[in-house]
C-alpha cells in the first residue's frame, strides 16, 4: 500500500470515527436530557446497522478492530464518568427533591435506571455495526 492510499485510508478512518462519535454522543446526550433513555437502544441498533456497511463500503475493513478498540475506550470512559459516588448521588438527589418534589430515591433510582438503559443503547451499538459489518464484508 502506498503512502498516499493508506493516507487516504486514515483520514477516511479518522472522518468515520468523529462522524459515529457524534452521532452517538448526540443520541445519548438527547435521550438522557429528554428521559428517553428507553429508546436509545434501538436508535443505537439502527446507528450501527447503517454504519457497518457504510464501514465495508469506505474499505476501512482492515481497520475494525481499531473501531472496536475507540468506542470500547469511548464506552468505559463514558461508564466511569458517569458513575457518581453515593456522597454526590445522595447530595445530588436531596438538590433535585427539592426543585421538583420527588423523593430523593425515586431519583437515584431514576438516575441509575437512565444509566443502566444508556450503557444497553451503548453495547447494542456494538452488536448492531458488527454483526452488520461482518454481513457486509460476506457479501463482497
Amino acid at each position: 500500500m502506498e503512502f498516499s492510499s493508506a493516507f487516504n485510508q486514515l483520514m477516511t478512518f479518522i472522518g468515520f470515527e468523529a462522524a459515529t462519535f457524534y452521532i452517538v454522543r448526540t443520541t445519548l446526550d438527547q435521550t438522557a436530557r429528554r428521559e428517553m433513555a428507553s429508546i436509545a437502544a434501538p436508535i443505537l441498533i439502527l446507528v450501527g446497522a447503517i454504519s457497518g456497511p457504510i464501514f465495508v463500503q469506505f474499505k476501512l475493513s482492515n481497520l475494525f478492530v481499531w473501531h472496536m478498540i475507540f468506542f470500547g475506550l469511548v464506552c468505559f470512559a463514558w461508564h466511569r464518568q458517569s458513575l457518581l459516588k453515593d456522597d454526590r448521588l445522595n447530595e445530588l438527589a436531596e438538590k433535585a427533591s427539592k426543585e421538583t418534589g420527588k423523593t430523593t430515591d425515586d431519583i437515584k433510582a431514576n438516575y441509575l435506571f437512565t444509566r443502566r438503559l444508556l450503557s444497553f443503547g451503548l453495547v447494542s451499538y456494538f452488536g448492531a455495526f458488527s454483526i452488520a459489518f461482518y454481513y457486509a464484508l460476506g457479501q463482497l
